[in-house]
């Protein structure tokens, strides 16, 4: 036992780079750099050498085994690790003990094989309940984030239904034809965005999607404006408010065409609710390297400078007593999931800007999407 001990803590850095050669056809070790592919590997490879040196894996020895092999689970959730390709890593490491000390003419059998083998399924056991436990834990703070993050989407649209049921109860004597039809037609509207994201919640809860799953393609940005602004009307127009759609009819971006509008339909609400008898003006122009900058405007009250910094925040952004605060960070969220930014410039009583970019097509996506896998390696 003296003599596994012995060569395993001699040539750890050999074994190591050995482990780490077969970890690499692990897809999510793909593009991990040196330090956080090994993780806590070299502190599992010196409890293997005290168990054999020990001819067992004593009461002390599994304490440290568990620390190091419970934060292990839990640094492989974060950065992206199914957890089958946690399985895999410890498995690898017992592939090469059992190929490194064949290649010293010292095979691994009997007890020194039982004891790596205690020692590793030991550390699987605990990597994998640590995972499991945080990702449990990861989905009830989804699900309840979820929650609130739909009922605030849910309150526009219902706001526009029952705008328009205003407007035609106030002139139900002398309502004529074609504004029947328009009401009628914008709840249909927005009683199919209802639909629409309440299948969507539902989804998500059977795990068929997650909370930053998008499904892009290209969408016209001008038409998809143009629908929103009547939708939005009635709303706009109880508070006096004119939408001016001034995005020019060849700009075209590559997002969720379920989730953009959503993005707007929150800029425009907190708009409204900040610009009375005023204007909200939308535009959008092409950046450099693939990217379009989508700018909302308004005339209205304006942001104080010190909520600036923190109204994107979840209950955060308007602290109006009828408002739960997350209708800028659900477009923060939904920004960031195709790989944009957004910032905000405003000024009291001279109103707000909000600038925000998304991917012009498919290729500008697929380079934020590895510029942020290498950001996430580097890290």
């Amino acid at each position: 036992m003296e003599k596994y001990a012995e060569l395993l803590e001699s040539e750890r850095e050999r074994v190591l780079a050995g482990w780490r050669k077969r970890v690499r056809g692990i897809q999510s070790a793909q593009r991990l750099d040196i330090p956080t592919l090994n993780d806590r590997i070299p502190a599992l490879l010196d409890d293997i050498a005290r168990a054999l040196r020990q001819a067992r894996l004593n009461a002390s020895e599994q304490m440290g085994l568990s620390e190091n092999s419970i934060a292990h689970g839990l640094e492989r959730l974060w950065i992206g690790f199914d957890i089958v390709e946690v399985v895999a890593e410890y498995n690898a490491i017992r592939a090469e003990l059992i190929e490194f000390y064949e290649t010293r003419r010292l095979s691994l059998n009997g007890n020194a094989l039982h004891i790596v083998n205690d020692v590793v399924d030991v550390a699987i056991g605990l990597a994998v309940k640590s995972y499991a436990n945080e990702k449990l834990a990861e989905l009830g703070r989804f699900r309840s984030e979820r929650l609130s993050f739909v009922t605030h989407d849910l309150k526009t649209p219902l706001s526009a239904i029952h705008a328009a049921a205003y407007a035609l109860e106030a002139k139900i004597d002398s309502v004529d034809q074609k504004l029947l039809l328009k009401m009628l037609q914008l709840i249909q509207r927005n009683v199919a965005r209802m639909d629409a994201l309440i299948k969507k919640v539902i989804e998500e809860g059977r795990g068929i999607q997650t909370s930053t799953s998008i499904q892009s393609r290209d969408v016209d940005v001008w038409p998809m404006i143009q629908e929103l602004t009547r939708d939005m009307f009635p709303l706009a127009q109880s508070a006096g408010t004119k939408i001016i759609n001034a995005v020019p009819d060849d700009i075209v971006v590559f997002a969720d065409p379920a989730l953009l509008p959503q993005i707007f339909q929150n800029l425009f609400s907190n708009a409204i609710k900040h610009t009375r008898a005023g204007e909200v003006v939308v535009t959008a122009r092409p950046l450099d390297e693939g990217m379009v900058e989508c700018v909302v405007n308004d005339n209205g009250e304006g942001v104080p400078q010190e909520r600036l910094t923190r109204i994107f925040d979840k209950f955060q952004g308007d602290p109006d007593e009828t408002s739960n605060g997350l209708g800028l960070a659900i477009v923060k969220q939904a920004v960031e999931a195709h790989g944009g930014q957004i910032a905000v410039e405003s000024r009291v009583g001279e109103g707000s800007t909000f600038r925000f970019t998304l991917p012009a097509d498919g290729q500008s996506a697929q380079r934020l999407q590895n510029r942020a896998k290498s950001g996430t390696a580097s890290a």
